[in-house]
């Protein structure tokens, strides 16, 4: 049977102490403008990237483009919050209805004249031009609220 000291942790064993010696030793976190009040957005993200396609298309209309390459224009790819999807193929449905716009956004991100961009802006060509990435745990750490601008 154990005894008391060793339901409430007093004799725990060596490694168990040395665990515990460390985390009494460690920084206060909360003391360090850490904040744990971590909240959940009933959001889906998507992280949208660029593939050949959309790279052939900047280098036919901006010639000082001729140098990036794939890895340049995802190096840091947007990220896109659509409405709470508890599946890819949701969260997919819910890109259809928005993907001209985010194409829009992505064209204009790279080269300003829309008279260049393709005429095509659908969820066909969308997918041809761009990979996604959904992730639906959207973990919002920060201590401040949300500053929103129009883009």
């Amino acid at each position: 049977m154990l005894s008391e000291k060793q339901i409430l942790g007093d004799e725990r064993g060596p490694s168990a102490k040395k665990e515990a010696n460390e985390w009494e030793q460690s920084p206060d976190l909360t003391k360090a403008g850490y904040n744990y009040g971590m909240r959940s957005l009933n959001r889906t993200a998507v992280v949208v990237m660029a593939k050949q396609p959309f790279l052939d298309w900047l280098h036919s209309v901006d010639p000082t483009s001729s140098h990036l390459t794939l890895a340049d224009l995802n190096e840091e790819p947007s990220v896109y919050l659509l409405p709470d999807s508890d599946s890819n193929e949701k969260a997919a449905r819910h890109l259809r209805k928005l993907c001209a716009q985010i194409f829009a956004e992505e064209l204009d991100g790279w080269f300003r004249v829309p008279s260049a961009w393709p005429k095509d802006l659908s969820f066909r060509v969308f997918n041809r031009w761009f990979e996604c990435r959904y992730h639906s745990m959207v973990l919002d750490l920060a201590d401040r609220p949300f500053l929103t601008e129009e883009a």
